[in-house]
Order: structure tokens, then C-alpha cells, then sequence
């Protein structure tokens, strides 16, 4: 489940008109190219709080994976920064 931040998204979409304040394609463009990424933290988040899951998450990632989802990280924070250009 993708709670937090997808969570967040849905019900903005569902109380503010998003079309008044930003692209409506692009931002629905990004919301499902980073849902998969979005779960995937959330996976680790969960992970972190529960001691035994920590060493078996562990050894599950190489350098390259833990590369990649910092890039991943960086790539969805700019895009995440990129939306306070739609504030009043």
C-alpha cells in the first residue's frame, strides 16, 4: 500500500481543483511514473521500524540497487520541488 504520499495526492485531486493551480497532464504523467518508486520507499520506511526486517532488507540490496534509488530519490525530489512554482 502507498499510503503516505500517494494517499495525499488522491485526496488533493479529489478537494482542490488542480487544473486552476497546476498541469493536470503532467502531474498525472509524474504521479504514476513515481507510484511504483512511491511504494517501494514506503516498503523501506516500514522496514526501518521493524528491527527483524532490517537485516533481511539488508542483504537484498547491492550498490547498484542502493545507486539507483538514490537517483530515483533525487530525480522525485526535484520533481516535488518543481511544484512550488504553482503556489499563490
Amino acid at each position: 500500500m502507498i499510503y503516505n504520499i500517494w494517499n495525499i495526492y488522491k485526496q488533493l485531486k479529489r478537494e482542490v481543483n488542480l487544473q486552476e493551480w497546476v498541469p493536470i497532464e503532467e502531474l498525472e504523467y509524474n504521479l504514476q511514473k513515481h507510484k511504483s518508486f512511491f511504494a517501494k520507499l514506503l516498503s523501506y520506511y516500514i522496514v526501518g521500524r521493524y528491527p527483524s526486517f532490517k537485516e533481511k532488507i539488508s542483504s537484498s540490496i547491492d550498490s547498484n540497487k542502493a545507486r539507483e534509488l538514490l537517483n530515483n530519490t533525487e530525480e522525485v525530489f526535484v520533481w516535488i520541488e518543481s511544484l512550488n512554482q504553482y503556489k499563490k
